[in-house]
């Protein structure tokens, strides 16, 4: 089954020489925050030098799209993303957060980019092999669906582009001079791979390599492919 996931978070020990305080949700239940207000409720929590860039980073963030599930319930949906964001910054020292914060601004759409490839991973697949679809029914997503309609031409299409678009991301990633020590390296790690392979097989037709929720479709299918996902401790 298709795994719908958050970053993953995880508390760090100690604490950096400004205060550590987490931060707090700054909406209620009749009145859903805005991401202007939820920027600056996480960069109030901040060392005062780096809370107009944190703030402004975070804004972005947040005005981008996201891969959390959709949600009728509007102050559910901003608390949802609010955690998203401020939990991996409230697990490290308060002066690491700026450089948290540029990791995540990656980090987010890497992901969004992951999940793309998988659907187009699988759509590509079941044009390839119609008879499987009904093995395939936890990987149909309302996109899978609508891929599957689509040429495979424009699955290549579609898939050449966001492989650019991951390229420039991993790029920008190897390029952050600062790493604080969390998790969210190791899932855009994960998150690059799942995006490669899914979006290599999508664009040329051929499933391997492969690598995370792609290798695991994959196997479902029972394709004889070697599953290279990433095994890592997560402070790497």
């Amino acid at each position: 089954m298709r795994a719908v996931a958050l970053l993953l978070l995880v508390l760090a020990a100690g604490c950096g020489p400004a205060s550590p305080r987490p931060a707090r949700y700054p909406g209620a239940a009749e009145r859903p925050a805005s991401a202007d207000e939820m920027a600056a409720a996480i960069a109030a929590t901040a060392p005062a030098p780096d809370r107009a860039e944190l703030r402004s980073v975070i804004v972005g963030v947040l005005a981008a799209p996201t891969d959390l599930p959709a949600s009728a319930d509007r102050d559910r949906a901003a608390r949802d993303r609010f955690d998203q964001v401020a939990a991996p910054l409230d697990a490290v020292p308060a002066d690491q957060r700026l450089a948290l914060a540029r990791g995540l601004a990656l980090a987010i759409p890497l992901r969004r980019l992951a999940l793309a490839g998988l659907d187009l991973g699988v759509a590509r697949y079941l044009q390839a092999h119609p008879e499987r679809a009904d093995d395939a029914v936890g990987f149909r997503t309302p996109d899978v669906e609508r891929w599957r309609a689509a040429t495979s031409a424009a699955i290549e299409a579609a898939a050449r582009a966001r492989l650019d678009d991951v390229r420039a991301l991993e790029r920008a990633l190897a390029a952050l001079p600062d790493r604080p020590r969390s998790c969210v390296w190791l899932q855009a790690a994960l998150d690059l791979q799942l995006a490669t392979t899914s979006l290599t097989a999508a664009a040329t037709g051929a499933w391997s390599p492969a690598a995370g929720d792609w290798a695991g479709f994959l196997a479902t299918m029972g394709e004889p492919v070697r599953d290279d996902t990433l095994a890592a401790d997560c402070f790497r």
